[in-house]
Formats: C-alpha cells, sequence, structure tokens
C-alpha cells in the first residue's frame, strides 16, 4: 500500500508540473496525469477500505452494523 500512496502523490506532483509549465499545460499529458491519478486514488481507497473494514472486524464484532448505520 505504501508503494501506492507514493505513486498517488507523484502524480500529483506531475499534475502541478504540468500546470506550471511556462510554455502552458500540454493537454494530452496533463489528461494522461489526470487519468492515472483518477485510477490510482480509485484503487487506493479501495484498498484502503478493505483493509480498514477488516481491522475494524477485527476489533470490534458489530463493526458491520456501525458501518452500515453510519452511511445514512
Amino acid at each position: 500500500m505504501f508503494q501506492r500512496i507514493v505513486r498517488v502523490l507523484e502524480l500529483a506532483g506531475l499534475v502541478m508540473d504540468e500546470l506550471a509549465n511556462s510554455t502552458g499545460p500540454r493537454t494530452e499529458v496533463l489528461a494522461g496525469h489526470c487519468r492515472e491519478f483518477m485510477k490510482s486514488i480509485k484503487v487506493f481507497l479501495r484498498e484502503y477500505l478493505c483493509v480498514s473494514e477488516a481491522l475494524g472486524m477485527l476489533i470490534c464484532p458489530r463493526w458491520e452494523l456501525l458501518c452500515s448505520n453510519g452511511g445514512d
């Protein structure tokens, strides 16, 4: 999971670098970085939520009940 965090931060940096480009951002490059960032963050969040849920169920046997009521 650590590598995924590093990659997401790298992609965010690449987007910022492209936006700060002195000749203006290259649309195709910016779109590619943004697309990969969104995919990476989606996977990271899915992994993080799965790990959190698994740990929560170990710590609190009623975790599912707490989670299902918390989203209302």
